[in-house]
């Protein structure tokens, strides 16, 4: 039996790649195709059900992608419409938006990044961070968000 974990961070450090970038997110969806075959895709009116769920957690602060060692030693990583584009382009089943810092300074400011993202990326979209009110709820799911959390 194969140890997914320990091959997929293996074949990672040697090349020395992010697992949470669209680059390493191909590698996990291709090292898992080749282990398993092709994930959820249906052939020929067949309906495939995927095991696996590959789920992309974009942490966000403001209008920009963060990424965080433990939270400590932020840096920009750009737009996170285009990142969600991107994992979405590459086979991603649903992108988990994460405003980490919205409760400290009581923002609820990701409706117009969920609307447009809705727009060209048609998977499941989760949303979590600065939800206050059910109205914050209300507002997100009206936005194109699928969940909450």
């Amino acid at each position: 039996m194969i140890d997914l974990d320990r091959l997929i961070y293996g074949y990672m450090n040697m090349v020395s790649g992010d697992l949470d970038t669209p680059f390493g997110m191909r590698i996990i969806l291709q090292i898992l195709q080749a282990y398993m075959g092709p994930i959820g895709k249906a052939t020929k009116g067949e309906l495939k059900l995927s095991k696996i769920r590959l789920i992309a957690r974009l942490d966000i602060k403001g209008p920009n992608l963060i990424k965080s060692i433990r939270f400590e030693g932020l840096r920009v990583l750009g737009n996170p419409q285009e990142f969600a584009q991107k994992y979405y382009e590459e086979g991603i089943d649903e992108i988990l938006y994460v405003d980490t810092v919205a409760t400290l300074y009581e923002r609820v400011g990701m409706h117009e990044l969920v609307k447009k993202t809705a727009q060209n990326v048609f998977i499941p979209i989760t949303v979590a961070g600065g939800i206050r009110s059910v109205q914050d709820v209300d507002n997100l799911l009206r936005s194109g968000a699928d969940k909450i959390a």
